[in-house]
Formats: C-alpha cells, structure tokens, sequence
C-alpha cells in the first residue's frame, strides 16, 4: 500500500532489495567514473603515413616512439621508450616493466611513460605516435566514453600533454616501431637489460641508422 504524506510518497509492506540498490548505486558510480574529462589542449596531424618505416619529426620537434611487448594471458608487460630529433639521432631511451590487462592498456601506459620521459629534457615541441586506434580515438575526441581499460592513462597522458607547446599525434603502422619493438620484445624474453641506454646494442644501432638514412 501506498499512502502520500505532504508531498512524500510513503512505501509500507515493502521491503527494498539490498541486492539490487547497491547494484543501481554501482552502476550509477561506474557511469560518472566513465564521463570524459575535458582537457583544453588542442592536438594534431591525425594521418596515416604512406610510409611503412620510421619518419623524422619537423625541426624543432622531439618524436617519442614507444611499444609494448606483452604476452598472452600474463599481466606483465615491457614498455619501451626511444627519443629522437629531426635528425633521427637518439636523445634518450629507457624500458619499463608495467602491468597491463590487455596490449591496448599496455599501450596507453607505454605512451604515458614515453611523456614522463621527455619532460625531464625540458622539451616544447613532440611528435606522439601509436598503432592503437581506440587510444587515438580517446586521446583526440571531444567528446565520449574512454574506455576504462585505459582511462585512468589517458587522462594522465592529457595532463601531461597540456605541459607542452604543442603536441602531434599520429595514428601509424605498427612497421613505424621497429626499434622500440627490439628493445621491448628482447627485454620480455631476457636477452637484454632494463639499461639498455647504457651501452647500445649493436643490432638496435643499425636499425636507428637505418630508420635516420631512409627518412633523410
């Protein structure tokens, strides 16, 4: 029975499920958790080169090229980092073990640690790349849900992002990250160190010489 009181609907012999309130408050909490952040930084050059290989950044520019090298069914990830000039010469580099629910999240984190990086060289102007089209998407849009695998990195990414001058990001073929692949893919596997930076391979040299000689 139903009786109203003032203007207050009163329930009697009516026993509310707990189950299913905490399900609705939940589901209430997810939906706002869910809504995008609007972070006023502008961001461009959203195309796909012609190009399969590796591409030099514009003068002035620093291009951050990351990947993640990821294994079936494990939590675990490394992250890899290279930046590079117009020039196409290494500037600074470095790896990172990250835990990572599928390669898209491995991917968002790879990209948030290439950012850390490149802040600690001051720089104005980067170049961002990645072959994930959902974290493109979530990065660029205006407006929308991000996914929540990866929501929590990319609004650290945008907050990052809003430090420089200005930011590119492209959407690119995952051919364009044979380095980062290389170092990233020997790391997991145990054939090379976390400080690589150190004392370069000499396989990872010929494949930044040979990305600097065909972007020249």
């Amino acid at each position: 029975m139903i009786l109203k009181e003032r203007n207050k609907v009163v329930f009697y012999h009516i026993s509310p499920n707990p189950i299913n309130v905490a399900c609705k408050i939940t589901n209430i909490v997810e939906e706002l958790l869910l809504l995008r952040e609007t972070i006023p930084k502008p961001t461009h050059c959203d195309h796909v080169p012609v190009n399969s290989g590796w591409e030099a950044p514009p003068l002035v520019f620093l291009k951050l090229n990351y990947d993640v090298a990821w294994k079936e069914n494990c939590m675990e990830a490394v992250a890899a980092v290279i930046v590079r000039n117009h020039k196409g010469d290494l500037l600074d580099g470095k790896a990172s073990h990250i835990c990572a629910s599928s390669p898209l999240a491995g991917e968002a984190r790879a990209m948030l640690e290439a950012l850390k990086l490149v802040t600690t060289v001051e720089a104005k102007f980067i170049v961002l790349k990645t072959d994930k089209a959902e974290l493109f998407h979530a990065i660029q849009a205006q407006s929308g849900v991000i996914p929540w695998e990866i929501r929590a990195s990319v609004l650290a990414i945008k907050d990052y992002m809003a430090a420089f001058d200005d930011v590119c990001i492209m959407l690119v073929k995952r051919t364009t990250n044979k380095a980062t692949n290389f170092v990233a893919k020997n790391i997991l596997s145990g054939s090379l160190d976390y400080s690589w930076i150190r004392v370069i391979p000499q396989n990872l040299w010929s494949i930044l010489f040979s990305d600097a000689q065909l972007s020249s």
